[in-house]
């Protein structure tokens, strides 16, 4: 489900900026997660 991080610091940032739309869902799933262990 979620990829295999890369090793170095300039495939991080390479991987990161192909992908927003990927983190932008990670980070949502993440932040309703947390809300719903809130409640």
């Amino acid at each position: 489900m979620i990829e295999t991080l890369p090793r170095n610091g300039q495939e991080c940032a390479a991987w990161f900026f192909r992908r927003p739309i990927s983190l932008a869902t990670l980070a949502s799933n993440e932040a309703n997660r947390i809300a719903e262990q809130d409640q």
